[in-house]
């Protein structure tokens, strides 16, 4: 999830990180944050679908966080907005430009919790991560949503991404069982594990994968691995005729 801060108070703006921090690693999710000093200096340099949530404080010299938000959406209408001030007295106002909550200083942990699920909780399945061991011993953030799948070869586990794979140094039965909690990942073979959302097709015993990669299927148990990729899209597609 990409974040901006516009606070100018640089206590604030540290505490509202700290409990991000702390947040996003209890969920498991992954967040990077940009600050910003004043409204102004965030308009300059902010585009369209640039953050997917926004933190403003209201009193701002320069330019306060409610004309900020304006200007915000006139160009971005799908961006969260949070407020978080020392007043209740912009709640009623904030209503204006569809902000998804309004926080009074000093911020509370809950209450940012609070705020924070009814942001996150559609954003979850993209921000979701695993942590793992690459070259070097260095602990590495892989996004969920990147992972086409995972196998063994010869003791090795790989991941693949779109663009790369790579190979880690966790065992694999260690990776398969924490992307098993996923409902996305589905078992399709022995030490192989595929992501259902880069499925493409499914030609005969095999997975057809969206960057024309191929995953075999297992022969035992066949019609059941292809009956829950069914099922899962089937649910895919009942979610979305429900938006």
């Amino acid at each position: 999830m990409r974040i901006a801060i516009v606070e100018d108070r640089e206590q604030d703006r540290q505490e509202l990180i700290n409990m991000l921090k702390t947040y996003f690693h209890n969920k498991g999710l992954a967040g990077t944050w940009d600050c910003y000093t004043s409204g102004l200096r965030f308009l300059t340099t902010f585009s369209p679908g640039q953050y997917d949530l926004i933190f403003l404080d209201i009193y701002m010299s320069e330019l306060n966080g409610m004309d900020t938000a304006r200007q915000i959406r006139q160009a971005d209408t799908s961006c969260s907005l949070i407020f978080f001030t020392t007043s209740y007295a912009h709640a009623v106002e904030s209503y204006e430009v569809n902000a998804s909550y309004y926080l009074t200083k000093p911020l509370k942990e809950t209450a940012l919790a609070r705020a924070l699920d009814i942001v996150c909780t559609p954003l979850e399945k993209d921000n979701q991560y695993i942590t793992l061991t690459v070259k070097g011993n260095i602990k590495t953030e892989i996004l969920l949503k990147d992972i086409m799948y995972v196998d063994c070869i010869s003791r090795r586990t790989y991941i693949h991404l779109p663009e790369k794979q790579l190979i880690v140094y966790d065992p694999i039965a260690s990776v398969l069982d924490s992307l098993s909690r996923d409902p996305r990942f589905l078992s399709c073979n022995r030490n192989v594990m595929v992501n259902m959302d880069w499925i493409e097709s499914v030609p005969s015993d095999e997975f057809l994968l969206k960057n024309q990669e191929r995953v075999p299927i297992r022969q035992r148990g066949r019609k059941t691995v292809k009956k829950t990729f069914l099922e899962y899209t089937l649910k895919g597609l009942r979610r979305e005729e429900t938006l």
